[in-house]
């Protein structure tokens, strides 16, 4: 049984986050920390990463953020292995908001 993520670690240009299993053979809990390098089209663009909020509906997405625009990662248990980022829109019109504070509210995806 896989559990959600609640923490992330944040690097300039890389989020970390921890995967939580319970062993079967126990009640011990294992976890693997899994980092994911955001695309370099993104932090080329605008700058190193400044913010990370976890989805608040079901943990199973990241959004980050530089100085401009955001940066989403799925991270359900199956893509683990295999990180789906998205950007929003075109450079420029990332480069229209600033970012300075945020909540993520994931919608459920079914792809």
């Amino acid at each position: 049984h896989v559990q959600e993520p609640s923490s992330v670690l944040l690097s300039s240009d890389s989020v970390s986050l921890p995967f939580v299993f319970e062993r079967s053979s126990n009640d011990d809990r294992e976890v693997e920390w899994v980092e994911s390098v955001v695309p370099a089209v993104y932090t080329s663009k605008f700058g190193p990463l400044q913010l990370a909020a976890v989805g608040q509906r079901n943990g199973n997405s990241i959004a980050v953020a530089s100085s401009r625009g955001i940066c989403v990662l799925r991270t359900s248990p199956e893509l683990r292995n295999a990180p789906k980022w998205r950007l929003f829109g075109s450079p420029s019109e990332e480069n229209e908001f600033q970012v300075i504070t945020m909540t993520w509210w994931e919608m459920d995806h079914h792809d």
